[in-house]
């Protein structure tokens, strides 16, 4: 085994010399665009993933190109060699020529961090390589079956296939999706959360993979038909997909939800003003009033964009605020309480503390004012938060902290 992938090995070496001339330019423009102009990292490392994605399947398709050509196969087949061995090689291979590339991609990237680390996020930079190893590997799970099944031409149209079927999966059909179930579009964090399953939905891929590519070559060599196993690899991969969409999607309700159920009520206040201007020692007959909210969250600025795009505040009034303020219910969008600076900073605890007011639409008298103000009671109001993030009803009504 070891001389046949040797024998792979050898037959790129024309090749790599084109494939780090490329990368070291890519990364050397990458270098100058974010130490020298700091770039946003994150869009420009698109840039070396769709190159290192396009020469992992060209190394491993110029192998078996090469194999073809040269009819290689059918005279080590003359050989005591079984062909699982000779399948097992070019597995390996591939994932050698994987490895390499994604090593060199760590290589670049550590003196990048370690010169710019600031502008840094680790958690793009990890998600960037689990979906480029996940792509590269999956390249090759469906390049090689179709490989042994018929000839490099049929696997090229394959591989071409798949690719253009999972763009459609990660950037089409989950908005769709959302779009039809949560009549939103999607946030950040499912696609942090499908990339983080997509790379194991890859391991658990390749065993499949290796089986079918040993199953549909058999019947090949029987001159049999292949179509079964290669569509029992299909299935298997559209199953898996569909499930590890459903677990990313349960993820990111999850975590919406908690932390929107997380805001705790601090406060509920209302304030009256005279209603018009009055001269000095003129007692105003009629007063404005105004409701106040004040809640905490534990970690809502760093995850608003995760959150905020449909939740809103509403509040129940009931009671005798209901009789004097002349309101059943209002609601805020969360994302106006947040962009209109209405953070009042950190509480003793630690956790985040907003605030905003409303106009209630009732004028009170002198005398109505005093009265209820004497008899407030903040009990007569419910905070609400909704989203259609929420599961089952899409509404949460809110806690109050411990007073």
């Amino acid at each position: 085994m070891v001389t046949l992938i040797k024998r792979d090995l050898l037959s790129t070496k024309n090749v790599w010399l084109f494939v780090l001339l490329a990368l070291g330019v890519v990364w050397a423009f990458l270098y100058y665009i974010i130490l020298w102009n700091s770039a946003e990292i994150s869009e420009l490392l698109m840039i070396p993933a769709f190159l290192n994605i396009y020469f992992g399947y060209g190394l491993v398709a110029h192998v078996c190109r090469v194999e073809n050509l040269n009819r290689v196969n059918e005279r080590v087949l003359q050989l005591p060699i079984h062909f699982h061995v000779l399948i097992m090689s070019r597995y390996l291979t591939s994932f050698l020529l994987v490895g390499i590339l994604l090593l060199l991609n760590l290589t670049m990237l550590v003196p990048l961090y370690l010169l710019g680390g600031s502008i840094f996020n680790l958690s793009e930079i990890s998600s960037y390589i689990y979906l480029l190893a996940h792509l590269m590997i999956f390249i090759i799970l469906i390049y090689l079956p179709f490989y042994f099944a018929k000839n490099s031409h049929v696997a090229t149209w394959a591989t071409r296939t798949s690719i253009v079927l999972w763009l459609m999966y990660i950037f089409l059909f989950p908005e769709v999706y959302a779009r039809r179930v949560y009549d939103q579009f999607l946030p950040d964090v499912f696609y942090d959360h499908l990339v983080g399953v997509l790379l194991l939905a890859t391991l658990i891929i390749l065993p499949i993979s290796f089986a079918s590519s040993i199953w549909s070559y058999r019947l090949k060599r029987q001159l049999k038909g292949i179509l079964l196993p290669l569509i029992s690899l299909c299935l298997c991969i559209v199953i898996l997909f569909a499930g590890i969409a459903k677990i990313a999607e349960s993820e990111t309700l999850t975590g919406i939800a908690e932390i929107l159920m997380d805001t705790k009520v601090e406060k509920i206040a209302v304030d009256a003003f005279p209603a018009y201007q009055y001269k000095e020692g003129e007692t105003p007959e009629e007063y404005r009033l105004f409701i106040s909210l004040e809640f905490t969250n534990e970690n809502l600025l760093n995850q608003r964009r995760m959150v905020t795009q449909d939740a809103t505040i509403s509040i129940a009034v009931t009671g005798d605020a209901h009789t004097y303020l002349g309101l059943n219910s209002f609601g805020t969008p969360l994302e106006f309480i947040l962009s209109r600076g209405h953070y009042l900073g950190l509480n003793e605890d630690g956790r985040e503390r907003y605030g905003y007011e409303i106009e209630a639409p009732n004028f009170l008298s002198l005398e109505e004012k005093m009265s209820y103000l004497e008899q407030f009671n903040d009990q007569d109001f419910t905070v609400v938060i909704e989203s259609n993030w929420l599961k089952d009803t899409g509404t949460y009504t809110l806690k109050w902290a411990e007073r």
